[in-house]
């Protein structure tokens, strides 16, 4: 459920006084996240980063002429995109000329021409379409952060062509040079955000691109199992196990010991009946990179060793 933001003048038009107002977040009733801007309290208290980013948007949106449009990460927040590692104490705009490009007040006001099709709707507030969005952040951030942001915008329908085509369009602005990169090796085939950071290991250690999402067939010719990632040539399914599975993400309902269980006899198929090592890579794997290229370039060699044995 989307928290209600209330401005001042709203607060007065509902038959709050000034001394009410300041009563009420006096005793944390409400808070106060921007100019003239209130929240229901406990609730502000209770979010985490990303929750108060979506609040601090509509409340800068509320103390905006209607010129602004919700851009760059705040516009991705707004899209519903992963991000990592990504700061969100500021909510980022784009504005007209002849506006001037600014950061003041919690707010980044870019400032540049939107084509029509270029901004879309969001619960009220306009916001850059998904593709200029796309732009707009692999232009922004490092190639890490803009993968996974990339990588959601797909994921989420954004077109590639029409994200190529507005990059054109900005292929002389700021960051331009290093959003091509990332905007190529997106794909909407990643399906988290550890996923992502993981295709970014194996290609900044020269490792092949994987198949995303591949479905793996057993001896009858009927799928097995469906793989994150699946290098094929070197005959080695990489299983990303960011979810939790056996903790406390796993269902309530579900003993995690048969959880494992079934799991382990999906792996043992995989390797029987296909003939695929298996390495499984868990969010602690992705900030030690070299001794995990070293695990699957490991993995690849047992694999050959096995196909050719077998041969």
């Amino acid at each position: 459920m989307e928290t209600q933001v209330l401005s001042r003048q709203q607060a007065f038009a509902l038959g709050y006084s000034d001394k009410q107002i300041k009563a009420r977040i006096r005793r944390g009733e409400w808070e106060h996240v921007r100019r003239g801007v209130y929240v229901d309290g406990p609730a502000w208290r209770a979010m985490d980063a990303l929750g108060r980013h979506r609040v601090s948007i509509q409340a800068v949106r509320l103390t905006l002429n209607d010129d602004a449009v919700v851009s760059h990460i705040s516009a991705a927040i707004l899209h519903g995109w992963d991000s990592w590692r990504v700061p969100l104490d500021t909510v980022t705009v784009t504005r007209e000329p002849p506006q001037h490009p600014r950061r003041e007040a919690g707010v980044d006001h870019h400032v540049a021409t939107l084509a029509a099709d270029e901004v879309v709707e969001i619960r009220g507030m306009r916001v850059t379409s998904p593709e200029r969005t796309m732009v707009d952040v692999a232009r922004s951030y490092a190639f890490e952060q803009a993968v996974v942001l990339c990588d959601g915008a797909l994921r989420s329908g954004a077109a590639l062509g029409r994200a190529l085509e507005l990059y054109l369009r900005q292929s002389q602005w700021p960051g331009a040079r290093h959003a091509l990169p990332a905007i190529e090796f997106a794909d909407g085939g990643s399906e988290s955000v550890g996923e992502s950071r993981l295709r970014v290991l194996c290609h900044r250690h020269g490792l092949p691109r994987p198949i995303l999402q591949a479905p793996i067939y057993g001896l009858d010719g009927c799928v097995i199992a469906r793989g994150d990632l699946l290098f094929e040539d070197e005959r080695t399914l990489v299983e990303f196990d960011g979810k939790l599975k056996y903790g406390r993400g796993a269902r309530f309902d579900v003993d995690p010991r048969e959880v494992l269980f079934k799991e382990k006899r999906r792996e043992d198929a995989i390797r029987e009946e296909a003939g695929l090592e298996v390495v499984r890579v868990v969010w602690s794997d992705l900030d030690s990179p070299d001794h995990t290229a070293a695990r699957l370039r490991a993995a690849f060699a047992r694999a050959h060793a096995r196909h050719h044995r077998a041969a």
